[in-house]
């Protein structure tokens, strides 16, 4: 069966973007169109990639090279992965990408002070109760649209209204909703495989942060998701300072750690070579892209 993040019904959410490939039997990729050529390029769907170990690398990787496709690039997810030493021998790009913060029921948690006062100050002001997507989607979008124009979001994070509407009926997506004076004033969605649980995507009003309404949606999902373990993700950007808003909220529901690796992988070495021509030397990769 396939992982939700590397399913085909995922993929076509980002069809503005791409076109859905397949790499094994259990996992999709998304192609996009290389600039100022006529070829394409593969990446793995936002934000992660779940990848099986049982794929032939080797071989896999000669496959989309005879395709035509010029680099593939993901970020690893925390919970399927290869090991990182052997996968790093074959890839071009392999580093420690970002912390995760993850919430294990096999280990001892506790709020802290801080969380606590939080949590609790929400569950005074907020109610709080499990929505389909669907049925909150224009006033989900509202919420999506004021964290656009606070953060300015770039890339597959800024979500189009087409894409919220056909990821609202895909079956393992659940939704917490946080209303006052029954107005929906933050919202989170969870992403569920199995035993485990990915905080999605989330999104206040400017009353919603008042409230602490995000710590009470979190705090609802702890108790409502059955299951083992949760990735509540990392913190935005590539060099987030530790005392950072969202690690700190993150890091309070959190009771261990683990590290999402980029991987990148160069297929076709001449194309690569002749789209970086003249470009500055740098770490990003595809370096064409930067």
């Amino acid at each position: 069966m396939q992982h939700p993040y590397a399913s085909s019904d995922y993929a076509y959410c980002f069809s503005e973007w791409g076109q859905p490939v397949p790499l094994g039997k259990q996992t999709t990729l998304l192609a996009r169109s290389l600039p100022h050529h006529s070829g394409h390029d593969l990446t793995g769907l936002y934000p992660r990639l779940p990848l099986s170990e049982m794929l032939n690398w080797p071989s896999e990787f000669e496959a989309l090279a005879a395709q035509g496709y010029v680099s593939l690039a993901w970020v690893s997810d925390v919970f399927f992965a290869p090991d990182p030493a052997q996968l790093s021998i074959l890839l071009d790009r392999h580093f420690a990408f970002k912390t995760h913060f993850i919430h294990d029921r096999q280990q001892p948690f506790a709020y802290d002070r801080h969380h606590r006062y939080e949590v609790n100050k929400a569950h005074r002001q907020c109610q709080f109760r499990e929505v389909a997507l669907a049925d909150i989607l224009p006033a989900w979008q509202t919420l999506y649209a004021e964290l656009d124009t606070k953060h300015q979001l770039e890339g597959f994070a800024r979500f189009s209204p087409a894409h919220f509407q056909q990821l609202a009926h895909l079956p393992w997506l659940r939704s917490f909703g946080a209303f006052h004076e029954d107005e929906l004033i933050a919202a989170q969605l969870w992403v569920i495989d199995g035993d485990y649980a990915y905080y999605h995507l989330s999104a206040a009003s400017s009353v919603g942060y008042r409230r602490s309404a995000s710590y009470g949606l979190l705090d609802v999902a702890l108790q409502a998701l059955p299951v083992r373990q949760l990735d509540l993700g990392a913190a935005a950007g590539l060099n987030p300072a530790p005392d950072d808003g969202l690690t700190r909220f993150k890091r309070g529901f959190a009771n261990r750690t683990a590290a999402a690796y980029f991987c990148g992988k160069i297929l076709h070495q001449p194309t690569y070579a002749t789209l970086c021509n003249g470009l500055a030397p740098t770490s990003f990769f595809p370096a064409y892209r930067q």
